[in-house]
């Protein structure tokens, strides 16, 4: 995805003498660097690539400078683990340590090929629409499933399912499954979690609502596959067996 793109622009600056500073500068606001050559082919793929990147401008100036800088210092570029909401939270000296929950979660989505597991106590429609609009424009994800874990008073619940039947295309609601923790529930579901197959996922402080998105400053980490595999096998069961045990469709 959108990292994977960077770090294989990175690799082609490496073979310069463009400093990490100088090439977030030059792909982030197009400020060339100082003294220094940028070849043509090497402007005409940066801008080939950075088209077909998922995530802004200024994040993948940063994805990228981090991996040149792991190059330099022989390590394996390796993707974001830290991640911030909003993105202009974000310090520019973090570099491609940390990237956007925002985009994150939707580049993270476009990935999947079984399933995707949301798992939040408060959630939108229009939030978890954006989180999850890949499966409704990428081929490979036309046969993804969608599944949300979430809670709340029976009120909240038929609002969110009719906001859900309003937001989602018709191919991605045949796909859905809800499962809701019943009001009264003493174990009440508090974790924010996003599961990618068993492969990835994302664990952090923000509900999958247009604040928690968008305007509320939240902190949250990328699983590895090892621990996404453990939630999504062990953990996520015995949720739905103990805790999430009322199920409903957004048909």
């Amino acid at each position: 995805m959108s990292f994977d793109l960077a770090a294989e622009l990175a690799a082609e600056f490496q073979k310069t003498t463009v400093t990490e500073a100088e090439l977030y500068g030059f792909l982030a606001v197009s400020q060339p660097p100082a003294g220094r050559v940028i070849s043509a082919e090497l402007r005409r793929l940066a801008a080939s690539i950075i088209a077909a990147s998922t995530i802004s401008r200024v994040e993948f100036a940063a994805a990228c400078a981090g991996a040149l800088r792991a190059l330099r210092y022989s390590e394996a570029p390796s993707p974001p683990l830290l991640l911030i909401g909003p993105a202009d939270w974000i310090p520019i000296q973090t570099l491609g340590v940390v990237s956007d929950i925002q985009h994150a979660l939707v580049e993270m989505v476009a990935s999947a090929t079984e399933l995707v597991t949301l798992m939040a106590p408060f959630g939108t429609a229009d939030a978890i629409a954006t989180a999850i609009q890949p499966l409704s424009v990428l081929e490979k994800t036309a046969a993804t499933k969608l599944r949300l874990l979430t809670s709340g008073q029976p009120a909240q619940v038929e609002k969110l399912l009719e906001s859900l039947r309003r937001s989602l295309p018709a191919s991605v609601r045949s796909r859905t499954s809800v499962f809701l923790a019943p009001p009264g529930e003493v174990m009440w579901p508090h974790a924010k979690l996003l599961l990618i197959d068993d492969r990835t996922g994302y664990l952090g402080s923000a509900n999958f609502t247009r604040g928690g998105l968008d305007r509320y400053f939240e902190m949250g980490t990328v699983l590895s596959a090892r621990q996404a595999g453990l939630l999504q096998r062990v953990i996520v069961p015995k949720l739905l067996r103990d805790t999430f045990t009322v199920r409903r469709e957004v048909i």
